[in-house]
């Protein structure tokens, strides 16, 4: 009785031990990885943004531990990134993201998988990230308790939010008011209902990307924002238009400066109202496309009109005698008369 209880009982032990050992294989292969992968940015121009500004980051999903990577442009200005990740094991999910922290922030992202294919190389390669710029927000509508801003959101699967900041001054002091959600090129709208009456604001938009970034932070926030907005106030919306203007200097990069635009500062009178009628577009969420075929319809109408109006001054000024009417009569009936004779011939 003894031999046999021992007997099933080491089968038992041997049975628990092999199937952990089968559950926690992928756990024994945790290992070190090299990631590799390639940055593209909006019309691939790179020349004007200096490598200091571009930044790649990475970070497994559920964990706060971020991994900077390291930024190389070579001759033909291809941009490239490298990092070197550790513990790593099957079925983790990694969110890379990249920023260029510049006037008009640009920002990127992806999420990638290790699978066997990795475990088995130690290379996480092939990654391309496509930088574009964060939205501008824009004013939409106002009252005396709130203001609200819309944009639209990026097309980018690492984005699932946007961190609002504002301030009163334009460069400087902006803190965060809030947070929106995010629905890829559609319009995504943010209600501000803390604001003083009287007091013109400028706000900027943040990215975020994960809502499972680590034991008490829910998602990670760029470091590169939007261009400030427009001024604003409750009440009136807009109170101060903004260009962006790019200067050549004697440097390779560009310098980019924002120029405030007031009534003064148009050439003439048409620049002044195109730039109010480009406001007035952003302002309502129309595409401009849209707006074109409304203008090219109007021109269509205006040209039929004008027409129709022509013939009915023409019967006027002839009295009521019926010109026209008889011009239109005769050309209809020498036409069939024509057509008479041609199938006659035909005959």
């Amino acid at each position: 009785m003894n031999k046999i209880i021992k007997k099933y009982f080491l089968s038992i032990i041997c049975f628990v031990f092999l199937s952990f050992g089968l559950f926690t294989y992928d756990d024994v292969l945790a290992s070190d990885f090299t990631l590799q992968g390639k940055l593209y940015f909006p019309d691939n121009d790179v020349s004007e943004i200096a490598l200091g500004t571009i930044s790649v980051k990475t970070y497994k999903l559920g964990s706060d531990k971020v991994t900077k990577a390291e930024v190389k442009k070579d001759g033909r200005g291809q941009v490239s990134f490298t990092a070197n990740l550790i513990d790593l094991n099957k079925n983790d999910q990694l969110i890379v993201v990249s920023q260029v922290e510049k006037e008009s922030g640009l920002f990127g992202g992806l999420s990638t998988v290790i699978t066997d294919k990795e475990l088995t190389t130690g290379v996480i390669g092939g990654l391309t990230i496509y930088l574009s710029e964060i939205p501008v927000p824009v004013f939409e509508m106002t009252d005396d308790k709130d203001l609200k801003i819309c944009w639209k959101g990026m097309d980018d699967f690492s984005v699932v939010g946007y961190e609002i900041m504002r301030s009163e001054i334009v460069d400087t002091a902006y803190e965060s008011v809030g947070r929106s959600g995010q629905t890829a090129g559609r319009q995504v709208c943010f209600t501000d209902n803390t604001l003083d009456s009287g007091v013109k604001q400028y706000y900027r938009l943040g990215v975020l990307t994960s809502w499972s970034a680590g034991e008490g932070k829910e998602v990670m926030i760029s470091d590169a924002l939007s261009v400030p907005s427009n001024g604003m106030m409750l009440t009136k919306g807009v109170v101060e238009n903004r260009e962006v203007v790019t200067i050549n200097t004697s440097q390779q990069n560009d310098l980019t400066i924002v120029q405030v635009v007031d009534e003064n500062s148009f050439d003439n009178v048409i620049d002044k109202y195109l730039v109010i009628i480009k406001n007035e577009i952003e302002k309502r969420g129309w595409s401009y496309q849209m707006v074109l075929l409304i203008a090219i319809a109007l021109v269509l109408v205006v040209i039929i009109a004008f027409f129709v109006i022509s013939v009915e001054f023409a019967n006027i000024r002839s009295g009521g005698s019926g010109v026209w009417e008889r011009k239109v009569s005769r050309s209809i009936f020498s036409d069939m008369e024509s057509k008479s004779k041609d199938k006659k011939k035909k005959k």
